[in-house]
């Protein structure tokens, strides 16, 4: 799909546990090409649900850098983040994942970029946002691929320096 900078794609279903991933495994995934010069702080994934941001959201940022926040239920935000230059106009694959013992990691184009731990609940009853979310100002400009949000199955390993990255669409189920 192609995000031209002023619109998003909001999955509202306010009763739905499919972005409630909990205290689970998880991998969001997806290839993606920033747009270059289009700001710093494009949106490219959010649970925040039902209501807004809020405790158990998360939210992936993607502009020059890339930038994973979470906002635990019992404690302050944590995030990961690394400044890759990457509204550059290149397509590229990013993964987003949580393996077991709350072990993260971002992996680029197969490189890990950055790790971090997280055992909190990461769990909205209720949307998801690819691009933006509920008309925030934080819009991604670019094109997105293959997206896939997994719950339950962490589907690279956090603690590999590299994965390998997938060459082939997504199977649909």
């Amino acid at each position: 799909i192609y995000l031209d900078g002023s619109d998003e794609l909001n999955i509202n279903d306010t009763f739905s546990e499919t972005f409630n991933f909990g205290l689970s495994l998880f991998t969001v995934e997806a290839f993606i090409r920033v747009e270059s010069g289009s700001g710093s702080s494009g949106q490219w994934f959010t649970n925040e649900g039902h209501g807004g941001w809020g405790t158990g959201g998360i939210a992936i940022y993607l502009q020059s850098a890339i930038t994973v926040w979470f906002n635990d239920y019992n404690a302050s935000s944590s995030f990961m983040s690394y400044d890759g230059n990457y509204d550059d106009g290149v397509m590229r694959h990013f993964a987003i994942v949580r393996g077991t013992s709350g072990a993260c990691a971002v992996f680029v184009n197969g490189t890990r970029v950055a790790t971090g731990t997280h055992t909190g609940n990461v769990g909205r009853t209720g949307g998801m946002g690819i691009g933006n979310y509920k008309g925030s100002s934080r819009h991604l400009t670019g094109y997105i691929d293959e997206m896939r949000v997994t719950k339950g199955v962490a589907r690279y390993d956090p603690s590999q320096s590299s994965v390998t990255v997938p060459t082939k669409p997504f199977a649909n189920r």
